[in-house]
């Protein structure tokens, strides 16, 4: 994913003379994709019942034992592998994995699919730049949230304008975040995305060289800022390092974060965005430029 926020969508196409390899691969998918794990000794009780019950099969019936067995093991099997479709919150995903496999290109298409119907069903009001923005809109971020107790949720949803991949162009990444009730971390995480975009962070060849880097730097004393929202002005907590700025407030109970790289903050108007249409279209060029390069 591009640093400032683009929601680059993973191409992984099938290696030349591989394709032998596929159905391994997509058997490894599913089994990482289980929601239940069993334990070796699961197996081995069942292949034990199942020799018992074919002992008596073939007694009975003249059956082979050993089938018996094998298929008591089987059933167990399939049953735990099951439980990547039924039972897993991430089951979603699992699609388009699986399709990632068998059709990149389909699969992009799906993920794009995918994520703008987040949009355009989208559980907070989503900020961006007034139509007199003439450049490039895509649909730049999202995060969301599941588990066994609780359904899929959108936590977070980011627009972006502007080219993500001209590191010498205009670009304002505005997002919109469910829960507002730690603005000390998110500026802490605003801070960091800061200092990666900086000559010093983008000179780190290493994770570890850029973990280090970060964990060595104090928090930054933030300013406050004034900036137009649907008309009004909005106070905004505000930190600038070299041509990137970030900001951050609360607006109807949601956190609205700024990331910026070289755009002015006089430039910088927001309003309500209720058609995501030229967003979407904006995501799906830069699809189609990344796959034509």
């Amino acid at each position: 994913m591009a640093s400032r926020g683009h929601g680059e969508y993973e191409q992984i196409p099938l290696a030349a003379g591989r394709r032998h390899l596929l159905p391994v691969r997509l058997i490894r998918i599913i089994l990482g994709a289980r929601r239940i794990h069993p334990s070796p000794w699961i197996y081995i009780a069942a292949a034990v019942l199942g020799s018992s019950l074919g002992v008596a099969a073939q007694i009975a019936f003249g059956w082979p034992w050993w089938l018996v067995a094998l298929l008591a093991v089987v059933a167990v099997a399939l049953f735990f592998l099951s439980t990547a479709f039924w039972g897993n919150p991430q089951r979603r995903d699992l699609g388009t994995r699986l399709l990632r496999e068998l059709s990149p290109r389909r699969a992009r298409a799906r993920t794009l699919r995918q994520q703008a119907d987040l949009f355009r069903n989208a559980p907070f009001p989503l900020y961006g730049l007034p139509p007199s923005w003439q450049g490039l809109r895509h649909l730049a971020s999202s995060a969301s949230g599941w588990g066994v107790d609780m359904p899929f949720q959108v936590e977070a949803l980011g627009l972006g304008h502007g080219d993500p991949t001209d590191a010498d162009g205009e670009y304002l990444h505005v997002e919109t975040m469910a829960d507002d009730s730690d603005p000390a971390t998110r500026r802490r995480d605003l801070a960091e995305w800061l200092w990666m975009e900086t000559e010093e962070g983008r000179g780190q060849s290493t994770a570890g060289d850029w973990m280090q880097m970060l964990w060595a730097r104090p928090d930054p004393a933030w300013s406050s800022v004034t900036i137009t929202v649907d008309g009004l002005p909005v106070e905004f907590a505000w930190f600038r390092e070299a041509d990137c700025w970030a900001a951050q407030a609360d607006l109807d109970g949601c956190a609205v974060l700024l990331r910026a790289h070289r755009i002015s903050l006089d430039a910088v108007e927001l309003v309500r965005i209720a058609d995501v249409e030229p967003y979407v279209r904006g995501e799906a060029d830069l699809l189609a430029q990344a796959e034509a390069t």
